[in-house]
């Protein structure tokens, strides 16, 4: 089965979320106050287990408006996993990466990609 090929056009549906013009949903999203500027998700690894929401938002701050920040924890232990994903707009992106990847954060070496769209994983038998 080929991939639904996602298109570059899209209106808005609500605030934020917004579907292509085949009326797909899609993970893209657009700032209220400019419909061209689209919000882009970043993956950052190797995080300090003691740093908060507010640390993150504070790396990415010098670079641009930080959207949200979302610290991924651990459902057994409750803890913090070490990664976490930022939004921010995309013309923003790229010196942010640029300028984090490798940078040192509370003495460990913090990984800054953009983020891959999510694998979805078959329903087991």
């Amino acid at each position: 089965m080929k991939p639904i090929k996602k298109s570059a056009y899209y209106e808005p549906v609500t605030q934020k979320k917004c579907v292509n013009i085949s009326g797909l949903t899609d993970e893209v999203f657009f700032d209220n106050n400019n419909p061209f500027k689209m919000i882009k998700s970043i993956y950052v690894g190797n995080l300090p287990f003691g740093i908060s929401t507010e640390g993150v938002q504070k790396l990415f701050e010098p670079f641009g408006e930080v959207y949200s920040v979302k610290l991924i924890y651990d459902r057994v232990t409750g803890r913090p996993r070490g990664f976490a994903f930022v939004e921010m707009d995309d013309v923003n992106l790229p010196p942010a990466i640029d300028s984090l990847n490798g940078s040192d954060c509370e003495g460990r070496n913090i990984v800054v990609n953009e983020a891959k769209e999510a694998r979805r994983q078959e329903a087991r038998p």
